[in-house]
């Protein structure tokens, strides 16, 4: 916060200033890293600084903590966006994506105009809503099939996830949930190697790290996260000291996913599993760390250098939790 301010102060005599922070709501609210109210206190300081050629816009779902902190700061009145005025950018995405996705543009016109009307009004405003049903909609190679899914699409972002874990191979579900844990609540992104190292530890299991069962490609946790997750291809620039060996990085595909996962809401009784808090994943990323250096330390053939790195991914993060 610190830097922003001397930068921003740097500029006031540079012309016009325009400041966005999207999705104040997505920030998280607590003591630890750049929290909510860190935030706040700097709008409320740049607000103090009464600089003419200094504009800041905000957005952010209404959430009474920020509605409240906001309002003595506004010099313009708030806008809020209903549903019917969004609905018309929800149907340009929704036609952009079937004319340009390279597999949703091969579709005959009379399924996309099924597909455009449907997911149009059904959205009521939700653009994660409808990025979640194209991506769904992917998967399917029939007409027949699709037309199944568009007549019984769910209705909530907590309905689509719900959905979508049970979709997932009870035997896969447990690996699911570790990696669930992690991509929550990790000090800083994975990469999909150290991803697919994570999915392998086990605390309850003997041993709790084996090498011999790594996936086939990294990559193919992917496919049991589905829409959960998402990966980033990093810039050049967006390295720093810490930095992996791998230009990609895997994160929750939306804020929503963790809402959803650490949400006091109930979950269907068969997904009882998939509830955790941080206090439990910060628990099994330690405990996970602790168990692949150990089992680092008792192989033979580790050589103490760069390139032990290279053979276990998670060793850097592992080290320097």
């Amino acid at each position: 916060m610190d830097a922003i301010k001397v930068e921003l102060q740097s500029l006031t005599a540079s012309g016009q200033i325009f400041l966005v922070i999207d999705a104040l709501d997505e920030c998280p609210i607590g003591d630890q890293g750049e929290s909510r109210a860190k935030v706040l206190a700097l709008l409320t300081e740049l607000s103090g600084w009464a600089l003419p050629n200094l504009h800041v816009l905000v957005t952010s779902r209404k959430e009474q903590d920020n509605d409240k902190a906001l309002a003595s700061l506004l010099s313009f009145p708030s806008i809020s966006i209903q549903t019917d005025q969004v609905q018309p950018d929800v149907r340009k995405y929704v036609k952009s994506q079937l004319a340009n996705d390279l597999e949703l543009k091969k579709w005959s016109s009379l399924i996309k105009e099924e597909i455009e009307k449907t997911l149009t009004e059904q959205a009521h405003g939700m653009f994660r809503w409808v990025v979640c049903q194209i991506d769904s909609l992917k998967r399917y190679i029939f007409p027949r099939d699709i037309r199944d899914v568009l007549k019984d699409l769910p209705k909530t972002l907590d309905d689509f996830y719900a959905r979508s874990l049970r979709g997932i191979d009870e035997s896969y579900r447990q690996m699911t949930l570790r990696a669930l844990q992690w991509l929550t609540f990790s000090k800083r992104p994975l990469s999909i190697e150290e991803l697919a190292e994570v999915v392998l530890i086990d605390p309850q299991a003997t041993p709790s790290f084996d090498r011999t069962e790594r996936l086939f490609h990294s990559h193919d946790i992917l496919r049991v996260l589905s829409s959960l997750a998402t990966v980033h291809t990093l810039k050049p620039w967006d390295f720093h000291a810490d930095t992996r060996l791998e230009n990609q990085e895997i994160r929750l595909a939306h804020f929503s996913v963790k809402e959803y996962l650490i949400s006091k809401r109930p979950k269907p009784a068969e997904l009882s599993q998939f509830n955790f808090t941080q206090i439990s994943a910060d628990h099994l990323i330690a405990q996970s760390s602790l168990l692949y250096m150990k089992s680092l330390a008792e192989m033979e053939e580790k050589c103490w250098s760069r390139g032990d790195l290279v053979e276990f991914p998670l060793l850097r993060y592992a080290c320097r939790l």
